[in-house]
């Protein structure tokens, strides 16, 4: 995938590379995290006993969670 965006790009050595990669990398690692958090979000909810309503206790949660994992790195 990272080879097709390259090419799309007119990327024809590194340098080029290392300057499109920044806003791509940013695109996939939200859409890391939402997955990450969507998935840790679900664990919260099963450990809870699967309740109704307030799925947004868990969602922001599983958000704490991650950003915090993400900064202590």
């Amino acid at each position: 995938m990272a080879k097709l965006r390259a090419r799309a790009a007119g990327v024809t050595n590194v340098t080029d590379i290392l300057e499109i990669s920044e806003p791509i990398e940013e695109t996939i690692g939200d859409e890391v995290a939402d997955e990450a958090i969507s998935k840790r979000a679900y664990e919260l909810w099963l450990e809870r006993g699967c309740p109704e309503g307030s799925p947004e206790e868990d969602w922001f949660q599983a958000q704490f969670e991650f950003e915090n994992r993400r900064d202590t790195r």
